[in-house]
């Protein structure tokens, strides 16, 4: 598969994907290693934590992703329009290997509905649904 680069406009320090493991109509599969040169960490009890806004942000960079690896936004760009029914199961500290999967619930010619799952070494540690709207690119 191509370099993530070629399907987000987000450059490092900013990206938070690195590969899409599968992609399909339904269900989209990434990850990401968060080492210890990560930038963006909490502390939490002393130790450095992936904040649950990055990893909200992770799931929907898979998405976009994703969605541009299928070609269903080939000439826009995607961009969050609302985030809900966000839950956070557990606390992920650093350095560790997130692994992604979204489902497309909805997909429309202007909009895309999906839910994302963020696993570490196969146990839940976020959910969270979201809109994005796909606009043209500048």
């Amino acid at each position: 598969m191509k370099a993530i680069e070629n399907f987000l406009p987000q450059r490092a320090p900013f990206l938070f994907v690195d590969e899409i493991l599968h992609a399909d109509n339904t269900k989209i599969i990434g990850q990401k290693y968060y080492g210890s040169d990560f930038k963006f960490y909490d502390i939490l009890n002393n130790k450095k934590i992936i904040p649950s806004t990055i990893l909200i942000e992770s799931l929907m960079q898979c998405g976009g992703a994703g969605c541009k690896i299928l070609q269903l936004t080939t000439d826009k760009r995607l961009a969050a329009a609302a985030i809900d029914a966000v839950k956070i199961h557990q606390i992920v500290s650093i350095p560790n290997t997130i692994k992604m999967t979204i489902n497309n619930l909805r997909i429309r010619d202007k909009t895309i509905y999906q839910e994302g799952y963020a696993w570490l070494n196969d146990e839940l540690i976020l959910s969270a649904k979201w809109h994005c709207i796909a606009i043209k690119n500048l």
